[in-house]
């Protein structure tokens, strides 16, 4: 428990600093470097020796893949478009190439599909968090989506713990509970309400206050689905963590799962509800 609470206290600072301190050249390489070692978790998951070309050549090939879509997404729709569709016929026809030359259609098709799960996986990730931070007030919406998602998490983990008696999901995650999921939205909705009046400084009543309320405990489930996608990726791969990058919470994935719903609605959901004069 005291590795758990150190390292995510240490993340959270570190975080909170990059946010507020951080120059947008820091957080994007920042950004850059987590989704490189993210997609290395998900390879290491996913690929053995039989189904897959050498490791290293696969998992530089996505990063790349991965952080010319990220900046494109930056760029707008028209950009984020033409990166998705360029990257997934890059894969696509590696494949076709490597089927031919190996003739094993089937590991073609593993491999393809597996590593375009990847690629959407990690876009999830880490794909909207800079167009977020670039938005009006952008910071701090990225600090309220990460208070939403990690207070959350570990609001459902305390309570699951102390309180926890029906299991949420007990074949993809046992320890996760319906007690601790209701903990999460509580959690969530009251933060919106103190965002709302403590840090917006607006009527919870008005217009702008219910959409950022009403919303919260949406966000809440987003990242609960999120975590139980995680959860199910591991399960099928049997494994317990996706690494052990961080002492006490495992991989990068473990810790960052809630944001793979989570970061992509929420954007969408500021581009055109909340904040239209962005869109």
């Amino acid at each position: 428990m005291k590795t758990r609470l150190f390292t995510g206290s240490f993340v959270a600072l570190t975080v909170l600093w990059l946010i507020f301190r951080g120059h947008m050249s820091l957080i994007t390489s920042v950004v850059l470097l987590c989704t490189g070692l993210g997609y290395v978790e998900y390879d290491r998951l996913f690929f053995n020796e039989e189904l897959s070309s050498p490791p290293v050549l696969r998992q530089l090939r996505m990063f790349f893949i991965l952080s010319f879509s990220i900046l494109a997404i930056r760029r707008g729709p028209e950009p984020a478009w033409i990166a998705v569709w360029l990257s997934i016929a890059v894969l696509a026809v590696r494949q076709v190439l490597d089927s031919e030359r190996r003739n094993q259609f089937e590991r073609s098709v593993a491999v393809f599909g597996l590593e375009v799960l990847g690629y959407f996986y990690l876009l999830g990730l880490f794909g909207f968090i800079l167009p977020v931070l670039e938005m009006q007030e952008g910071r701090l919406w990225l600090l309220f989506l990460f208070l939403i998602v990690f207070l959350g998490d570990t609001a459902a983990y305390f309570v699951g713990m102390q309180w926890g008696k029906h299991r949420l999901a007990p074949h993809i995650s046992p320890k996760k509970s319906i007690e601790g999921a209701i903990a999460a939205v509580v959690t969530a909705a009251l933060v919106g309400f103190f965002w709302v009046v403590g840090v917006m400084k607006t009527d919870p009543l008005s217009s702008f206050g219910v959409k950022v309320i009403f919303f919260t405990p949406v966000l809440s489930l987003l990242a609960q689905a999120g975590d139980l996608f995680e959860s199910m990726l591991k399960r099928s791969r049997t494994q317990k963590d996706s690494g052990n990058l961080l002492p006490g919470h495992g991989g990068i994935l473990d810790r960052v799962d809630g944001l793979f719903l989570a970061t992509p609605i929420f954007y969408f959901y500021l581009k055109f509800l909340l904040l239209p004069g962005d869109a």
